[in-house]
């Protein structure tokens, strides 16, 4: 466009150059032509308005030709910041390019990372199979060690039982040895007394004196014989005249002992009976209660922990009056596990459901608890105390708490304040006449 309107702007100058030569020549012909006056002024005036058109066609493209040079200046301008653009985005381009080569190093190299950490992977997943298997294979060792390491400690119990009861029959019969040695030592010495005094009195020995017992025996012939003798010990000097009575005192003595004895004897053996008897009794009422206390867990459990269950289980069913008890509980959305297995708060709430499983057992007017749900949340509190509440119609309790849901459950509290250093003030507040007022507002 600029080019065409250059090629028109000559040519207008072309015309007015044209029209200032006819113009001269009309002039200089005006002089020597015999036209009229009238017909030259219209000629001129007719040139004069064509050559001021011209001019101001000329004056209007001028404008026009500089407004198109200073557009084409500008053009220029930003043909020459387009063209450093366009160097720059070159550039760019190039900077993108060697980037993109970079990136797709990176992609190559990530991918052959990738099908390593793949390999890898199913290196890891066969070995984790692997372990697995051998976790199973240790789970199941571990529960044949637990069902060896329960019936050792079955044993071991058995065991100690037997050692305990061998060692109560040991210390029993050291006791009979002890008191017959005593007695037996007694006798002895009381015999060896005798027979000293049958040695001295008469210098005769046991056997010897024997010889002089007759049979038949003849009185009289005894008597003669007998102040025979005594004239003889009177001959002999003073004796002792009451070894016979000795002795007959002391085999009174003997005989009683050995009656007392057998009565021990016979006491022990009536004792061992009753014993059995009263372990048979124990052993049945134990059982009964045992098989109710059961139950009364198991509706106690399900109604703290909203579902699961808890067992009580002895170690040793043949020898339930000896053995230890465990505890199994299943909170929900948990397995069967032994109670120490359990988080801080379940074996609280577990240990909370087997006390109220006693007190339904045995029942009891008064109850004092002593911060027992310390380790519970705040919605196992809720449950405990509702729990509590609906109990209490039949016992009193009386709870030392520090939990806001039990404390808003209760009918009275009492609390201790220091308002002054070393002056104590018992405050105490009735919430059930405060319930009541408040249904009554």
């Amino acid at each position: 466009a600029g080019l065409l309107r250059l090629a028109i702007l000559e040519v207008i100058d072309s015309n007015l150059r044209e029209v200032e030569t006819q113009l001269a020549g009309t002039q200089a012909s005006q002089e020597g032509d015999t036209q009229s006056t009238e017909e030259m002024n219209r000629q001129t005036q007719i040139y004069s308005d064509d050559l001021y058109n011209k001019r101001k066609q000329r004056d209007t493209l001028r404008d026009e030709i500089a407004e198109k040079r200073l557009a084409l200046q500008a053009m220029r301008s930003e043909g020459e910041n387009l063209s450093r653009d366009a160097k720059r985005l070159l550039q760019e381009q190039e900077n993108i390019a060697r980037e993109i080569d970079a990136l797709e190093e990176n992609v190559r190299n990530l991918t052959l990372t990738h099908q390593r950490s793949m390999e890898q992977l199913q290196k890891q997943t066969r070995e984790r199979e692997e372990v697995a298997g051998q976790l199973v294979e240790a789970e199941k060792a571990l529960t044949d060690l637990q069902q060896e390491r329960g019936q050792v400690q079955e044993n071991m119990s058995r065991m100690t039982r037997e050692i305990d009861a061998l060692r109560e029959s040991v210390n029993v019969a050291g006791e009979k040895k002890h008191r017959t040695e005593l007695t037996v030592n007694r006798l002895e010495n009381e015999l060896e007394t005798q027979r000293q005094r049958i040695w001295e009195e008469y210098e005769l020995t046991y056997a010897g004196a024997k010889e002089y017992l007759l049979d038949p025996f003849d009185l009289v012939k005894a008597d003669r014989r007998i102040v025979e003798i005594r004239t003889e010990i009177r001959a002999l000097g003073p004796v002792n005249v009451t070894a016979v009575e000795d002795y007959r005192n002391t085999k009174d003595r003997y005989d009683g002992l050995t009656t007392q004895r057998n009565d021990l004897l016979k006491a022990e053996d009536d004792l061992t009976e009753i014993i059995s008897s009263l372990e048979k009794q124990m052993q049945v009422q134990f059982m009964a209660n045992f098989t109710l206390l059961q139950t009364y867990l198991s509706e106690t459990f399900t109604r703290l922990f909203d579902g699961g269950k808890a067992e009580l289980r002895l170690q040793d069913p043949s020898d339930p009056l000896n053995c230890g008890i465990d505890i199994v509980a299943q909170p929900p959305g948990k397995k069967l596990q032994m109670l120490t297995l359990l988080s801080g708060g379940e074996r609280a709430l577990t240990a909370i459901a087997i006390l109220f499983a006693m007190l339904r057992l045995k029942p009891t007017p008064f109850c004092f608890l002593d911060e027992i749900e310390a380790a519970l949340d705040d919605g196992n509190i809720s449950t405990f105390a509702e729990y509590l509440k609906d109990f209490s119609k039949d016992t009193q309790f009386v709870i030392v708490s520090h939990r806001k849901g039990t404390m808003e459950r209760c009918d009275c509290l009492y609390g201790v304040a220091m308002e002054e250093k070393g002056v104590s003030k018992i405050l105490s507040v009735e919430l059930k006449d405060i319930s009541d007022d408040a249904l009554a507002g």
